[in-house]
């Protein structure tokens, strides 16, 4: 199970390394809904890895990405 997070986060920041730039973009248009959200965002934890957010247009092709990788026994 481990190996198979490992192998889903390597691939994921391949491809947030090939679109870094969309990155950023990602996040200026990031809506914050409400103070617990932000609240959130603000704790930091030593993971090992990013979290953010997909613009929408980008997300069912994510997901394709991340049901190849573990093999469609991942829940998005």
């Amino acid at each position: 199970e481990l190996l198979e997070f490992r192998e889903v986060l390597s691939i994921t920041q391949a491809y947030f390394a090939a679109y870094g730039q969309d990155i950023q973009n990602m996040l200026s248009y990031e809506i914050h809904g409400n103070e617990e959200v932000n609240v959130g965002r603000q704790q930091s934890a030593a993971l090992g890895f990013f979290v953010g957010t997909i613009m929408r247009e980008k997300v069912p092709i994510f997901e394709r990405v991340l049901k190849f990788i573990t093999h469609s026994t991942v829940f998005v």
